[in-house]
């Protein structure tokens, strides 16, 4: 007797390879991830520091600058009124702003059950246009996210940031305009 495979069989196997596919995927992406970029990225265009400062940690947050960034003397980090001085005064001077995040980044570090969400090496555009031409950063960027309650509602604000210089050493980053808005380029130390 001839025995045939049952074409339920492989459709199962099917369905069930392409779940374990997305379930990888939702790791990879987790909706808290994906929903703070898109205000992230939407505060940035929207050259909004109100919005802006509403995604900051504000106890907490710290921008680390890369070492490789070709910029003026300064600290190593910088604490959450410095980084609302000098992005207040970026997004003052510029007429425009363009941000693209690149969605494919090397890892993430989430539990849904956690209050904690790292990612590393997202890739950027951010071209700024200042009214005499465009000038032009990009790298990457690694974040740490923390979950807060407030009350009302559950959030997920940033709480610490590294600039990744981009592949040619001295490059422009998003440090380094942060630094041009800065009083005498020199940020605070922490």
């Amino acid at each position: 007797m001839t025995r045939y495979p049952r074409p339920g069989i492989g459709i199962a196997l099917a369905v069930l390879s392409l779940l374990a596919g997305c379930a990888r995927e939702s790791e990879q992406n987790p909706e808290p991830l994906i929903e703070f970029l898109e205000a992230f990225e939407a505060a940035w265009e929207a050259r909004d520091i109100g919005e802006y400062g509403e995604l900051l940690a504000p106890n907490e947050f710290t921008f680390h600058f890369d070492d490789d960034v070709d910029a003026p003397p300064r600290a190593d980090t910088w604490s959450y009124e410095d980084e609302l001085d000098a992005v207040g005064g970026l997004f003052a001077e510029a007429r425009h702003v363009e941000l693209e995040l690149d969605q494919q980044w090397d890892f993430v570090e989430y539990h849904p059950d956690a209050d904690e969400l790292s990612v590393y090496e997202i890739g950027y555009e951010l071209v700024i246009d200042y009214g005499d031409g465009e000038r032009v950063a990009d790298g990457g960027f690694n974040l740490r996210l923390v979950r807060r309650d407030d009350g009302d509602e559950e959030r997920w604000l940033l709480a610490e940031w590294w600039d990744v210089v981009p592949y040619e050493i001295g490059g422009t980053t998003w440090g380094t305009f942060k630094l041009e808005h800065t009083e005498g380029h020199v940020a605070s130390t922490p």
